[in-house]
């Protein structure tokens, strides 16, 4: 080890300066790793003088040395110049697999539609570098969703979200599959025996993709800006209805907060533990199972959104729904009386338009139990 470690120190410049001046020779440092200098007998004296200062100022270099911070260890792909990236808890290893993104500075401008698909729901999320769609409405919805793809400029879906398997969600999943590029799938432990899902489920076995099961405390994106992570549903979640696994994701960008909830019920909103939400995207197009008075009191929520067609039957949005955001004073959009709706935030600051400004949300038939179609 000693040899190896001489040569490097006696070719340090000021050790190498110090002993051609004891020695009066360029070769004196060469020759004293090797063992065959022998200076002259009137060098007797400054040679141990040459042998103090030399080891003098090893001493001082190595002491400064290890008073500086170790630099940062970098993987191989880092320190090649490419990007790396940290795969999302719970997820499978995949091309375009679940990963935060990396932690450099990006801007925090977030646009999201809500997609006026009818009676369903279709969501999509620009974020400043990638792109999300939580479902993708009743079948037929998929050119409209594209088109809006094509709006905002962009042709990769990042991240795909089949909140949970009922036909209003999930029915233009196959077309958007096939039509543009997707990166990770994410869906609930759930499945369901219908020509929809199945058509879904095929859609992904065509193009080589696969499901990534979604689990509360997943971050599927996160950078200085935003982070989005899952909340519901848990690990080995076993419920009776479908809906109840529908997955919760919750969006921060800088100090705003959102929260789109599929069709999950009240109960596990308020178990995912969200805490404060700017935006929420009411649960079940507006029905009473997915909205309550404790859930708006515990969110206090600024803006509340749903999805629905102004001709269902089934009563979406309730009328007990609305009068509960509107004596907790919650601004109410929903895509049935505005259209596609468009919120735009940068961190500190949110503005939502929609298509028909102005038109009040209200029930389009009597209070029904708000079951939606599974076909």
């Amino acid at each position: 080890m000693l040899s190896y470690l001489l040569p490097a120190i006696f070719s340090l410049p000021v050790i190498e300066s110090a002993l051609n001046l004891i020695y009066e020779d360029a070769s004196a440092p060469k020759k004293l790793i090797k063992g065959k200098f022998k200076p002259h007998k009137r060098y007797a004296g400054k040679q141990k003088a040459g042998i103090a200062l030399a080891t003098l100022t090893v001493a001082l270099y190595f002491s400064a040395a290890l008073t500086q911070p170790l630099p940062t260890t970098l993987s191989t792909a880092e320190s090649s110049g490419q990007q790396t990236a940290v795969q999302a808890p719970g997820a499978s290893s995949q091309s375009g697999s679940s990963a935060p993104s990396d932690t450099a500075q990006v801007s925090a401008n977030v646009t999201i539609k809500f997609i006026d698909v009818g009676q369903g729901e279709a969501i999509l999320i620009a974020l400043p570098e990638k792109t999300m769609l939580i479902d993708a409405g009743p079948t037929g919805s998929a050119p409209k969703i594209e088109q809006v793809l094509q709006e905002l400029g962009r042709d990769k879906i990042d991240y795909l979200v089949a909140t949970h398997p009922d036909e209003d969600h999930i029915g233009g999943m196959a077309d958007v599959i096939s039509s543009t590029q997707i990166g990770t799938i994410y869906a609930p432990n759930k499945t369901n025996n219908t020509a929809t899902y199945r058509k879904f489920l095929a859609a992904i076995q065509n193009n080589n993709l696969q499901i990534t099961l979604a689990e509360a405390g997943t971050i599927i994106d996160q950078i200085d800006s935003y982070k989005l992570e899952i909340l519901w549903p848990k690990k080995d979640a076993n419920f009776p209805e479908t809906n109840d696994y529908s997955i919760i994701i919750k969006l921060t960008v800088g100090n705003k907060t959102f929260l789109f909830t599929g069709d999950a019920p009240t109960n596990a909103i308020l178990n995912s533990n969200p805490g404060h939400i700017d935006v929420l995207k009411l649960s079940h197009h507006g029905s009473r199972t997915g909205t309550t008075e404790v859930l708006i009191h515990k969110l206090s929520p600024t803006y509340a959104v749903l999805s629905y067609a102004v001709d269902n039957p089934y009563g979406h949005p309730m009328q007990s729904v609305l009068n509960a955001l509107r004596k907790h004073s919650v601004e109410v959009w929903g895509t049935g009386a505005n259209g596609t709706i468009t919120i735009t935030c940068d961190g500190t600051n949110i503005d939502i338009s929609g298509e028909k400004p102005g038109t009040v949300v209200a029930p389009t038939s009597q209070d029904k139990s708000g079951t939606s179609s599974k076909s």
